[in-house]
């Protein structure tokens, strides 16, 4: 099943990420970014508006409990220390995990991006550095983006890699068929003049046939496939020409129509 963004889903993740996106130093030092941009549906947004600021708050806590936590198990034995100190000069032991400013920065905004997901959290880090010329020289510290879908193990939409089929036949008579393997699969024409292709699957070499004519995408909500018309020339889908730019459902067994030229006949595995 597909599970909600609630108000502990999102800080379970915030600190997931506060995890993932840590920075080594060098030494056993490693920097924690302390600026967070989180983009949820506009759906997630409306329903968390009445406890936002508790949800902030509380986010700060935990992700202050599980820095000390982290510091706390990377404490060297005293020994070990001495040793350091005695050969090295100086020891790590208080903080080898640091929040990279004082305080934790969390934003929470409305996705723009139309085909954004109810179930998609996205969250964008920063590090808001300390006056350092090592710090801001560091390449690594750049602006980093995390991307997740809070889907259950029936997310097997997302995770199969599978969604359907398309099957054509070519003006010569043969059969092939092109698998819909990504959430979002680009279709177009080939251009074999062209050093890049232009799409996923480029279906056909017929001049009518845009080089990005369509796309087809999988919907995580709904799970099941619909297809958008990107080209100059349309596409008629069940022999009625559909609106530009507009998703529309399919169903198995749809007749596909590029251009008036190519015809393909979606088999759906949902």
């Amino acid at each position: 099943m597909i599970s909600p963004i609630t108000a502990q889903k999102l800080i379970e993740t915030l600190v997931e990420t506060m995890e993932k996106a840590k920075h080594p130093l060098g030494e056993g030092i490693f920097i924690i970014p302390a600026f967070y941009k989180i983009r949820l549906h506009s759906e997630v947004v409306e329903g968390l508006k009445p406890i936002m600021d508790q949800v902030k708050s509380e986010a700060r806590r935990r992700m202050d409990r599980e820095l000390t936590l982290k510091n706390k198990m990377a404490v060297k034995r005293p020994l070990f220390r001495f040793i350091e100190k005695l050969f090295v000069g100086f020891t790590n032991k208080d903080q080898p995990y640091r929040k990279a400013d004082h305080f934790w920065t969390i934003q929470i905004e409305e996705a723009l991006d139309r085909d954004f997901q109810p179930v998609q959290i996205e969250i964008e880090v920063q590090f808001t550095l300390p006056k350092s010329e090592k710090l801001s020289n560091d390449p690594g510290m750049a602006t980093r983006t995390y991307t997740y879908y809070t889907l259950d193990e029936a997310e097997s939409g997302a995770k199969r890699g599978h969604y359907g089929t398309l099957h054509y036949t070519t003006p010569s008579g043969e059969k092939t068929t092109f698998s819909l393997s990504k959430t979002e699969t680009t279709i177009g024409r080939r251009d074999d003049h062209a050093p890049n292709a232009f799409a996923d699957l480029e279906v056909s070499t017929h001049p009518a046939v845009s080089r990005l004519h369509g796309a087809f995408r999988y919907h995580l909500m709904g799970r099941y496939l619909e297809y958008q018309d990107r080209s100059r020339q349309g596409t008629k889908i069940n022999d009625r020409l559909i609106e530009a730019q507009a998703w529309v459902k399919l169903q198995d067994g749809d007749r596909i129509l590029l251009a008036d030229a190519v015809l393909l006949v979606l088999e759906s595995s949902s």
